[in-house]
């Protein structure tokens, strides 16, 4: 559910991080690469010239990106629908971009992205050359881990999805689940149009089964805020434990008060990697405000994260984030 939130005067954490840890990456790579041209090459002269040149660097990079294997990456078959065969539907769809009801709006230190006239909350802000939930912005920066997967259930456009793409880096994945169809479109073109591979867009819906969903018709002026329910998009329901996902370490959700089903569905992810959690719990109530019955399954949400084994906090107005106990 949207909302403003005030980023400190340190923004962008997360490119500091990439430029940090890719430059140790490096770093690394060429200090073992020239302790073994020591001992392989005669010509000492020649390991002289060459110390630390473009040429080497770039070497080095090459062999990292292309050579060292991810962990994140998944094969198709998991990837591909079991319930709902759209596959052909939806290519078509993608291909049909009508690209001249957009302009491109561009978000400093985030990326660019396609924005039709609608009238909505996020776009509305992105259209201004701002940051969507600059704070959200900064918790990602702080806890998503360079080389990692990253699940993104409720991704909307791709404003979140784009930040952690680039906090992952190239052998990262970002699985990012946007099941409303005019939405996961825009999402899979914002991501080419950042020319970022290693983001993943799925619609599906995300659940504690398997099945076929309907959503409700998109919400006028909050298309993000749209919740599964009847008269709009038909999409397939998958758990977050059914892609049995490797390296998590970060879930950001945001599924319009669809959190404890998706909580369920990834139990067993959860165990297992103890990522950090981000979640909008029973987004458009301000828990200060709300009526008690939804004071409760707020903290019947923050109850069942916190048996997980997590401390939990309050962040924003809809936001709780869970820190692993054994951090």
């Amino acid at each position: 559910m949207p909302h403003e939130n005030q980023l400190p005067s340190d923004s962008h954490p997360y490119a500091r991080h990439n430029l940090l840890v890719g430059s140790l990456i490096v770093l690394l790579i060429i200090s073992g690469y020239l302790s073994i041209k020591q001992f392989s090459d005669h010509d000492n002269s020649v390991l002289s010239n060459n110390l630390f040149s473009q040429e080497l660097i770039e070497e080095c990079v090459a062999l990292y990106l292309d050579k060292v294997p991810t962990r994140n990456e998944l094969a198709p078959d998991i990837l591909a629908p079991r319930l709902l065969d759209d596959v052909a539907e939806i290519e078509k769809y993608l291909a049909e971009f009508p690209i001249d009801e957009y302009t491109i709006s561009s978000v400093h230190g985030i990326g660019e992205f396609y924005l039709d006239n609608i009238e909505d909350f996020i776009k509305d802000r992105l259209r201004k050359g701002k940051i969507w939930e600059p704070s959200t912005v900064q918790l990602m920066g702080n806890y998503v881990r360079f080389g990692s997967t990253v699940i993104d259930a409720g991704a909307h456009i791709g404003s979140h999805t784009i930040v952690m793409a680039n906090l992952v880096g190239p052998n990262g994945r970002v699985y990012a689940f946007e099941p409303q169809k005019k939405i996961y479109r825009e999402l899979y073109h914002n991501l080419k149009l950042n020319n970022l591979n290693n983001a993943i867009p799925l619609r599906y819906a995300l659940g504690d089964e398997a099945g076929v969903i309907e959503m409700n018709v998109a919400s006028i002026g909050n298309e993000g805020g749209t919740s599964i329910g009847v008269g709009g998009d038909k999409a397939e329901l998958r758990t977050i434990d059914g892609f049995n996902f490797n390296n998590v370490s970060f879930i950001k959700i945001d599924v319009e008060q669809f959190e404890d089903p998706v909580l369920v569905g990834a139990r067993n992810t959860i165990a297992i990697h103890k990522p950090i959690l981000l979640v909008e719990i029973q987004g458009g109530f301000d828990f200060d405000t709300a009526p008690e019955d939804i004071r409760d399954k707020v903290r019947h949400t923050v109850d069942k994260i916190k048996a997980m084994g997590y401390s939990v906090v309050r962040v924003g107005v809809y936001d709780y984030l869970g820190i692993p106990n054994t951090l």
